[in-house]
């Protein structure tokens, strides 16, 4: 981001996009691997609405993130915080991601008055990370576990990754790259002229 800090062409904005609100106009929005942290469909819903209010007519944004039915990995996640010994953490603590399905993404694209002009929706994307110590680093890096304490998120994820490879929801190959896949939408919107 610095070698554009001094592009009078472009500028940034960081902001909650399910309140975010502005008088400004843009002609692009760029939202990657966010609005699944939304806590539910109500909010993504809000979030795309907002999205669209930001765009001059004609404006595009381009969207990636998780959906739902993917990343199996995910749901070893919340199953192991409601076992022993990590449920003692656990106890009324609310998982980030929401699982967002496809119908709730064209409602919501529809409710914002979207045009959809790229939409692809895979089940099978893959995150690949060259090591063990990669995957720890990405992992431990998110706050999906933030119930947990901190000296215990690396057993906690140890054993997510053991779990994983037992289910078949990763796979490590003989170099000790770990492989795991997952759903993903990515879609190129227009704001109605």
């Amino acid at each position: 981001m610095k070698r554009y800090q001094n592009n009078k062409q472009l500028s940034f904005e960081c902001a909650d996009v399910a309140t975010y609100k502005t008088k400004e106009k843009y002609d692009k929005a760029v939202s990657f691997w966010a609005l699944h942290w939304l806590k539910n469909d109500k909010a993504y819903s809000q979030g795309m609405s907002n999205i669209a209010q930001v765009l001059n007519p004609g404006g595009q944004a381009l969207i990636s993130h998780m959906i739902g039915g993917g990343y199996e990995i995910r749901r070893d996640i919340i199953t192991m915080l409601g076992e022993s010994p990590w449920n003692i953490y656990s106890e009324g603590f609310e998982f980030p991601i929401h699982e967002l399905m496809p119908v709730a993404i064209i409602q919501a694209i529809n409710s914002a008055n979207f045009k959809i002009e790229d939409l692809h929706i895979t089940r099978s994307n893959k995150l690949y990370f060259e090591s063990k110590e990669k995957y720890f680093g990405y992992y431990l890096a998110l706050p999906l576990v933030s119930c947990i304490p901190e000296e215990g998120h690396l057993t906690f994820f140890t054993s997510v990754l053991e779990r994983a490879l037992e289910k078949g929801h990763a796979k490590q190959d003989s170099d000790g790259a770990i492989t795991i896949y997952g759903g993903v939408v990515r879609m190129l919107l227009k704001k109605d002229a």
